[in-house]
């Protein structure tokens, strides 16, 4: 909360009771595809397709579930996905999206050959990938501590 009792968007989304209901674009989306998208980059209809809403911890642990639940087995000694790796993938798109946005959600995209995590928002103007590289940032410090 702010110094006058006003609520802020990390308290909305991590402690609102309907977060949706002020931050519409807040929640995330996931989409199986059982084909890989054509040359021209567009996918045919998701086989499977989740939207999620709610605080952000409850939408990240649905969205881990959603993503679980539909990931083929791992041959043995293929490698897969690391899923330390993707766990923490959708944490930091949930937490670090840019939250003014209207009209995007994060999206999760499983392919046959890959999976994909976007993110609304680029880099903040003054941000680029040499800075990632050097140090911290955060476009939501509150919601990242």
């Amino acid at each position: 909360m702010t110094p006058d009792y006003g609520v802020t968007v990390a308290g909305m989304l991590l402690f609102g009771h309907e977060p949706a209901r002020w931050l519409p674009d807040g929640g995330a989306v996931f989409k199986r595809y059982l084909e890989a998208p054509r040359e021209d980059g567009h996918a045919a209809r998701p086989a499977v397709e989740q939207a999620f809403d709610g605080p952000l911890i409850q939408v990240i642990d649905a969205l881990w579930d959603a993503i679980q639940a539909q990931l083929p087995p791992a041959p043995p000694d293929s490698g897969g996905y690391a899923l330390d790796a993707v766990r923490e993938a959708l944490i930091n798109a949930m937490v670090h999206r840019d939250y003014r946005l209207r009209g995007e959600r994060v999206e999760v995209r499983l392919y046959p050959d890959r999976l994909e995590v976007r993110s609304p928002g680029g880099l903040p103007g003054f941000l680029s990938v040499p800075h990632l590289l050097d140090g911290r940032l955060s476009r939501n410090p509150h919601l990242t501590w």
